[in-house]
């Protein structure tokens, strides 16, 4: 799923470079999942730097469902960093045109971002017609990292700073594979002092 989910974010910023004629020349024609380079790159890093548990889809329970009982998806929020390429062997009026494009680039991300909020994922392996679509949504939106926050990410690439914006997906589900036969608990009662649990009948 997260790798699927990035192939779904990867294709929706091409087409939109492709449409503002920012997908070919110089830098290439592609956008890459790789970590940022320190030069001669595609038009547009998005690189995954931070999977983490989405604090807000905790304790959910468990999904009863034809006599199966299920624990609820992992629920993760993907933390990804937009940056534009820059061409190397660049000075003066050249490089001053590398800069402009990388501003245009980053221009088109976040337009993108504004413009769709929201990404629909079909889960369905492979796009197989015999299995019945399972669609998810994924909810994209800009992340509040202070400067210093943003450097110390590229500190760890070992890169000088680069003008570049972080972006979070929310949220991309990863089913559980550990099932259980049984039935769901549908009464609980104390009783001298200990917690009895009724199974539905």
């Amino acid at each position: 799923m997260i790798s699927q989910a990035s192939e779904e974010i990867r294709n929706i910023f091409f087409e939109a470079l492709k449409k503002a004629s920012l997908n070919s020349g110089e830098l290439g024609g592609t956008v890459s999942l790789a970590p940022p380079a320190k030069e001669n790159e595609r038009p547009l890093s998005l690189w995954l730097y931070l999977v983490t548990e989405n604090e807000h889809s905790r304790n959910r329970p468990d999904v009863f469902e034809d006599g199966v009982i299920q624990p609820p998806p992992l629920a993760l929020t993907l933390y990804y960093l937009a940056t534009p390429g820059i061409a190397s062997n660049s000075d003066g009026a050249a490089a001053d045109d590398a800069m402009s494009k990388s501003a245009d680039v980053l221009g088109v991300v976040l337009q993108t971002l504004h413009t769709r909020p929201a990404v629909t994922l079909n889960k369905a392996p492979n796009g197989n017609p015999s299995i019945e679509p399972a669609f998810e949504q994924l909810h994209l939106s800009l992340c509040r990292l202070s400067i210093e926050e943003l450097a110390r990410i590229w500190e760890a690439l070992d890169h000088p700073y680069r003008l570049s914006i972080c972006f979070k997906v929310n949220i991309v589900r990863i089913e559980s594979l550990r099932q259980t036969i049984g039935k769901p608990v549908t009464e609980r009662e104390f009783i001298t002092g200990r917690l009895k649990q009724n199974a539905s009948r």
